[in-house]
């Protein structure tokens, strides 16, 4: 295989990893942590465990890896707060739909921050992804209101967004490794000052049989391990790719959901996970003679 391949590879591994997040922060929020608690003491981790794992790489950091490292550090940290803020005031569904329109805003914001314009077919097949998760999410019944909640989710996605199109730019100007190691660290500062500002008591009353396992997997697994492989992955795929790539996130979320026994197979689910699914193999396919777009 060579090395776009590769790369689109461990960008679905880092969607279906990324499913078992939303498991394991359910436990952490149930455990009693707050979001801002949550977000401080997995990226807190995370940081750490960065740090071991490429210790040898800590004393050579460049101007570039330590700004753009930096500037990723401060997208995914309010990706992630916004994102946990809004699940507490909106319905699960409502939430993981509005959270996919990432998938609708990376294509454009990578042509503004790159100036190169996508292929024509991967503004359709992000469209296309989109309907997918919100047929993934439908509950028949349900519907979905806009309130704070859901605010806060459209602006989660669009710095999701923003982090999927930077990290295509940051991956030119710096190694995947330190680039990760900073961005941790960046949002752990974010997440420490927040907590300590703005919300004291988020980790006061926590069961720490339940906070600390579920802190320490998806502190080692959907995110040390996970950011680090989208940022090596990002360096040979482009950003609306990838974007379509990790829409598979929520197909891989309810399917773990379904699983567990948490909620139950449906025609819906099946119909949003096959579209999703499409639009992920279809974005593989190039054209023998490429037309400038």
């Amino acid at each position: 295989m060579n090395k776009k391949q590769i790369s689109h590879i461990l960008l679905l591994l880092t969607a279906l990893l990324w499913g078992t997040g939303f498991i394991g922060s359910q436990y952490a929020l149930d455990s009693g942590l707050s979001p801002s608690a949550l977000c401080a003491a997995r990226f807190f981790i995370a940081a750490i465990i960065m740090s071991l794992a490429f210790i040898k790489l800590i004393g050579g950091f460049t101007k570039n890896e330590l700004v753009h490292g930096g500037i990723l550090g401060v997208f995914l940290y309010l990706a992630q707060l916004t994102q946990i803020e809004g699940q507490s005031l909106a319905t699960p569904g409502s939430c993981a739909f509005l959270t996919t329109l990432n998938v609708l805003f990376v294509p454009f914001l990578a042509w503004a921050m790159t100036k190169k314009r996508p292929m024509i077919k991967m503004f359709f097949l992000c469209l296309l992804s989109f309907v997918g998760a919100g047929i993934l999410t439908y509950k028949p019944g349900g519907g979905f209101g806009f309130g704070v909640g859901e605010m806060l989710c459209v602006i989660c996605a669009l710095l999701y967004a923003a982090h999927i199109a930077y990290t295509g730019i940051a991956v030119e100007k710096g190694d995947p490794r330190r680039l990760t190691m900073m961005q941790m660290l960046s949002a752990a500062v974010l997440g420490i000052a927040y907590t300590l500002i703005f919300d004291r008591s988020g980790f006061v009353g926590v069961n720490i049989s339940l906070a600390v396992p579920s802190l320490l997997y998806i502190a080692a697994v959907p995110t040390s391990l996970c950011f680090f492989m989208q940022t090596y992955a990002q360096q040979h795929a482009d950003s609306s790719t990838s974007a379509v790539l990790l829409s598979l996130e929520g197909l891989f979320g309810s399917l773990f959901s379904v699983i567990l026994g948490m909620e139950p197979l449906t025609a819906m689910l099946i119909a949003g996970g096959i579209i999703i699914i499409g639009s992920a193999i279809l974005a593989q396919i190039e054209p023998k003679n490429k037309i400038p777009a």
